[in-house]
């Protein structure tokens, strides 16, 4: 089913035996009849509409749809947009990408071209609450149509034996072709050169690694800054990684550590925030172990940033580490102490450079600064924080 699996063994039973049931075998879910009849009420609703959008989820890339859905995109000439979860389900240079929806968390012209649309294909996407931007997000049922390995809706209608890849594979054959609308890109990486003496900030720091970022990367993202700034890197396909589901503290250093396994030609660029990297982030010790290399950018703004603006207190700092001595505790690696662009040119240069154990750049963030996105959660967040504190009356 290309879905995440869980393994729970009791601790008195680690050592114990066990007999494997013999491996049974779905019945096949081809119900031809009603794939054709999916596929006709979709066709007849993409060919009346004016404005159709597919919303790609994180399900393509866990059924390895990934060419399908190009091959809808070019066959159909719709826009394609993609949630917080499958960032770089598609290559993000395509010509027909929108960017991210998450509802008025993200960029205006992508949730306004997604919500004016008179057809929505939502095509494996789960939609949870980051998905839906923090119930900002206006996607009229009426209009829509979702895909998911579960089933097929085609506006209220249910699929229940019609799944996503059955249907993608009956639409990249039978799309109708769409008007060849204008589509308004995402901006390009802008070139970065850095200022010498200027201070890091979150905006050009993620300038930066814009820049830095090439076919050889995967960034992997933990929450916060680290995640919702990395939003606006420009990343080719199956080359971003983040907790979007759950937004788990502490998933970015053990997730790289994962993701360089799996595929040892990539090099992960860790993005992690001070607190969370307390949390997990001494796991740079199993990297070691395995001489893998992730570059980590630790943003370090002194605490929690993402709780400050909600809700603001003692219990949002943290211990400030020495993060750039780490490698002498491990014994390998390289560290980095960032406070300037100066300092963020320099450390990436050495960084890509160095091979075989694990670079560590502290930059030097100000607590109170952070991306637009991130101001616009912790705002909607801060009202229900407060809100659900006031007992007067």
């Amino acid at each position: 089913h290309s879905q995440p699996v869980y393994l729970e063994i009791p601790r008195d039973l680690v050592n114990g035996s066990f007999r494997p049931h013999p491996r049974e075998t779905l019945p096949p879910r081809h119900e031809a009849a009603e794939i054709a009849e999916a596929l006709a009420e979709t066709r007849a609703l993409v060919a009346a509409a004016r404005r159709p959008v597919i919303l790609a989820g994180e399900e393509i890339a866990r059924s390895r749809l990934g060419r399908q859905l190009v091959a809808l995109v070019e066959r159909s000439h719709i826009p394609v947009a993609t949630t917080t979860l499958s960032k770089s389900v598609i290559d993000e240079t395509h010509p027909r990408y929108l960017g991210v929806y998450e509802g008025a968390l993200g960029h205006e012209t992508t949730r306004r071209y997604v919500e004016g649309s008179d057809c929505l294909l939502i095509l494996g996407a789960s939609l949870s609450d980051v998905t839906l931007g923090i119930n900002t997000a206006r996607l009229d049922p009426a209009v829509t149509i979702r895909a998911t390995a579960a089933g097929t809706w085609v506006h209220r209608h249910l699929y229940p034996d019609v799944s996503l890849g059955e249907l993608m594979d009956g639409l990249v054959e039978q799309m109708p072709v769409c008007e060849d609308v204008a589509v308004e890109n995402p901006p390009a990486p802008v070139p970065w050169a850095p200022r010498p003496q200027t201070p890091v900030t979150i905006d050009r720091l993620f300038g930066c690694l814009n820049a830095f970022v090439d076919e050889s990367t995967t960034v992997v993202a933990d929450v916060g800054d680290a995640l919702f700034a990395a939003i606006d890197l420009v990343v080719e396909a199956w080359e971003f990684i983040a907790p979007a589901y759950y937004l788990s503290l502490g998933f970015a250093v053990p997730g790289s550590i994962g993701v360089q396994l799996a595929n040892p030609h990539t090099r992960p660029l860790v993005i992690v925030g001070d607190g969370a990297f307390q949390m997990t982030g001494m796991e740079l010790t199993t990297a070691v172990r395995y001489g893998l290399d992730p570059i980590v950018i630790l943003l370090d703004n002194a605490g929690y940033g993402t709780e400050r603006p909600m809700l603001d207190g003692p219990f949002n700092d943290v211990v400030p580490w020495r993060y750039e001595r780490l490698p002498q505790i491990l014994g390998a690696g390289q560290g980095y102490d960032v406070h300037t662009e100066a300092d963020l040119d320099a450390a990436l240069v050495a960084a890509r450079q160095e091979r075989g154990a694990f670079s560590l750049l502290r930059v030097h963030l100000d607590a109170g600064d952070m991306s637009p996105a991130l101001r616009r959660l912790t705002a909607l967040l801060a009202e229900r924080v407060r809100g659900a504190g006031d007992t007067s009356g």
